[in-house]
């Protein structure tokens, strides 16, 4: 893979129906929203300044910057490194990720 796809930058409004799978490092710039209604799956790391919305369950398998905003209708998977001041909203997290400071209740809140 040649250096220009090797990210993807997703900016501006997007809505996108359906299961996805992200399979590069993946951006989301701030003020950008992207709107997901379905299973989304990141198999890079990724970069997230923006809001996500995600209405169905939503997998990192990398490492996990987010700066912006996370809300999950569902749970939350993350096998990597959870990093940033963001926020986080979802029904469960389940991380791998011991020293990630995540208070989960109804709700997870990166903090």
């Amino acid at each position: 893979m040649n250096k220009l796809q090797d990210e993807l930058i997703l900016e501006g409004i997007t809505l996108i129906f359906g299961n996805w799978t992200m399979p590069v490092k993946t951006v989301l710039p701030k003020g950008s929203n992207w709107d997901h209604r379905g299973e989304l799956i990141f198999s890079d790391d990724a970069i997230i300044e923006g809001d996500l919305k995600v209405t169905g369950p939503l997998a990192f398998d990398g490492d996990l910057y987010i700066k912006g905003s996370i809300t999950c209708e569902s749970s939350i998977f993350c096998r990597g490194k959870i990093y940033g001041n963001g926020k986080m909203n979802c029904s469960r997290l389940f991380t791998l990720d011991d020293d990630a400071k995540v208070k989960v209740k109804n709700k997870a809140v990166l903090r």
